[in-house]
């Protein structure tokens, strides 16, 4: 039929036009992947910037930890990455995907690593960072300090008899000689308020520690049961797909969820809390 044969022809022109635009374009690519000779083991994460103004944008590395992937670990991009065109042809554009600059996986430890940063210590710039075994909603771990060749020169641990921080905050201070940190810990709580059972359950208890660097000593801890009642939260038990039941100890109703800390210059602390929706401010002297 005659409207048929144009339909055909011109899908023919335009096939062939298709065609001759990706034998003129030499940076297209399907698919990335980067093959690293001193790290043949290694299959870093494709980081894509969508959008980028450059001017806008301060030279340096972005630091990612890529959630429960196949090569959990710290990482570090550059800013400017390479160019390259992404199809379907619908969604023809340019977009930088960034360059690896360096990986943790397998030599920093194992596990998810959770907000790696610049710190000070002993007066010179380091990497910081919290790795750990993932959990729901929280992590057991340790902070790890790392030097500008990439050599762990110290791993930092609550004290007290706590066997292992959690991700949410770990944040050297006052030149690496302390740090701040948070601890998740299962207690038995009377959860009869909340109908959960009748008498004792299970409730995660919020805390955290301003602990020494080097000793690991306690020199400062704060516990949320001590300071806010768990009838204030706004996330109840089962609600959530991290709130925990509060049935047993594999999964405590965590009624608190810190979410981080710091301390300003006159000493107080400031701490965050996601499941009561609030950000609380308190001197040191109120600690243990």
């Amino acid at each position: 039929m005659p409207g048929g044969s144009a339909s055909l022809s011109s899908f023919r022109i335009m096939a062939a036009l298709l065609v001759g635009l990706l034998c003129c374009l030499p940076g297209v690519f399907a698919e990335i992947d980067s093959v690293f000779r001193s790290r043949p083991d290694l299959y870093p994460p494709a980081l894509t910037i969508e959008h980028s103004v450059p001017g806008k944008v301060t030279p340096g590395y972005i630091f990612v930890g890529p959630y429960e992937a196949a090569n959990s670990g710290p990482y570090i991009y550059d800013n400017e990455g390479v160019r390259h065109f992404r199809f379907p042809i619908e969604l023809l554009s340019l977009t930088p995907s960034q360059n690896l600059v360096w990986s943790g996986w397998g030599s920093s430890g194992p596990g998810n690593a959770h907000g790696m940063h610049v710190c000070k210590y002993k007066g010179e710039d380091h990497l910081c960072f919290f790795q750990g075994a993932q959990q729901n909603g929280y992590c057991r771990g340790h902070g790890v300090i790392m030097d500008n060749r990439y050599r762990t020169v110290k791993t930092v641990v609550p004290g007290g008899g706590m066997a292992s921080s959690d991700m949410h905050e770990f944040l050297p201070i006052n030149d690496g000689k302390t740090a701040l940190l948070t601890v998740y810990q299962q207690r038995q709580f009377d959860m009869s308020l909340w109908n959960v059972k009748t008498g004792m359950g299970w409730l995660m208890e919020s805390i955290f520690q301003e602990v020494d660097v080097e000793t690991n000593e306690v020199l400062f801890e704060w516990k949320s049961l001590d300071h806010v009642d768990p009838t204030v939260s706004y996330t109840y038990p089962g609600h959530t797909d991290t709130s925990g039941t509060g049935l047993d100890p594999r999964s405590p109703w965590d009624y608190f969820h810190i979410n981080s800390i710091d301390k300003n210059q006159e000493g107080d602390y400031l701490i965050s809390s996601r499941h009561t929706s609030a950000i609380y401010k308190f001197p040191a002297r109120m600690g243990q």
